[in-house]
Formats: C-alpha cells, structure tokens, sequence
C-alpha cells in the first residue's frame, strides 16, 4: 500500500484496517489493545475514524507496542491524507497551479 502508486490505489484504507489486521494477527482484542497504550476503545477509536487527528504520540504507542517503526504509522496517516486530497477536484485544480517552470518563465 505504501509503496504503491497512488494513482494505482482503488481505495484508501484507514489506519482502522491495519490496527485491526495487526490486533487479528495476534488474537488481542481492541479494548485491550486500547488499555495497553494508555487509552479507552472509545476514545482510540476517534482517532482512527478521523473524528481528531492521529498523533505522533499515538504513532509512538503503536510502534512499540507491536515492535515496528512509528514512521509505519504515521506514513499510512500521510499516504491517506495525500489520496483524499488528491482525489478532491478543487485541489487537483489549485496543485497544478503550482510550477516551477512559470516562475522561471516570470523571471525572462
């Protein structure tokens, strides 16, 4: 997923999914895993709808709780972003606005 082109991916798959693929593999429940790193399955579970946004903090616990980078976590969190905002017209729009080539041309 990470290293996928982003024009090649159908469909963005939240933090949610790996969290839960990650809990599945090692057979732990998610109010466990919530308890774990200091949180409420409530709570937790904001953060991964998108209802506040997920933190270095919470990257932190995850990376040492399954024993991976933290920077896995918070690259899904980025490659989301960048999808949903690249799937948005109005900012497709504005990006292509952005080039360094009429800068240089300005500048002749």
């Amino acid at each position: 997923y990470l290293f996928t082109n982003n024009s090649a991916i159908t469909r963005i798959r939240p933090l949610e999914e790996f969290l839960a693929a990650f809990l599945q593999t090692l057979q732990i429940p998610f109010k466990v895993f919530a308890l774990a790193i200091d949180s409420t399955d409530a709570n937790l579970k904001k953060y991964l709808v998108g209802q506040r946004r997920f933190t270095l903090d919470l990257a932190m616990k995850f990376g040492a709780f399954f024993q991976v980078p933290p920077e896995l976590w918070m690259n899904i969190q980025a490659k989301n972003e960048v999808l949903r905002l690249q799937a948005d017209p109005e900012i497709r729009e504005k990006m292509a606005g952005y080039h360094y080539e009429q800068v240089l041309l300005a500048r002749k």
